[in-house]
């Protein structure tokens, strides 16, 4: 009985291995701030909580342009009709910052700005997220529904990282009814699995 049972564990590890960085995790929102700039839009977006996790160096959730399925990433906004766009994140702008030798953290710079400006994804720490211009394509005038903001990184079987701000009990300073921003702060851990890209929008590198 010993080899048939060795022979079901290495499965079950190689299983893990190929589908293990595509859970979708439900973050604790820390901040959801939009709202209108000289350049156009600003969007600024932060998560604290332990579950932050790309995944490994190398694996799937890995969006250096080296990596399977050829990295890169993407991120979504979804606040409705009319409010629901995705930002691509090209894997050259990507760079791992020092950290364990196996969980990951990783840095986005464009420096031109077309896309998001910076994010940082800290392993069991934070993701920050600061994105500015046209881009942003976020419409005011009308209070906001929930919103969420996800974020996925790696190609293939990608990881994806998302929060939901709307829901009690998140505190909505400003709803963007005002025509000029919306302002949420601390989104409770999601119960629900981070949504997918409509029309393969998640496909961009």
């Amino acid at each position: 009985m010993a080899r048939p049972c060795v022979a079901l564990l290495l499965a079950v590890c190689a299983v893990a291995t190929v589908v293990g960085p595509a859970h979708p995790w439900g973050l604790e929102g820390k901040k959801l701030a939009i709202k209108k700039v000289r350049a156009g839009t600003k969007l600024v977006f932060t998560a604290y909580d332990f579950v932050v996790d790309p995944g490994s160096a190398g694996g799937q959730g890995d969006p250096r342009c080296y990596a399977p399925g050829g990295g890169g990433g993407a991120l979504r906004l979804n606040g409705g009709p009319g409010n629901d766009f995705t930002i691509p994140l090209p894997c050259y702008y990507w760079s791992q910052l020092p950290s364990e030798a196996y969980w990951a953290s990783y840095r986005y710079k464009d420096p031109e700005g077309t896309t998001c400006t910076t994010i940082t994804i800290k392993h069991a720490k934070y993701i920050k997220v600061t994105c500015v211009g046209p881009q942003v394509a976020y419409t005011f005038g009308a209070p906001a529904p929930d919103i969420d903001v996800t974020l996925r990184t790696g190609g293939g079987v990608p990881v994806r990282q998302c929060a939901r701000f709307g829901p009690p009990p998140t505190e909505v300073k400003r709803d963007g009814s005002n025509g000029e921003s919306y302002f949420a702060r601390r989104a409770p851990e999601s119960p629900y699995p981070c949504p997918s890209s409509p029309s393969a929008a998640f496909l961009e590198r």
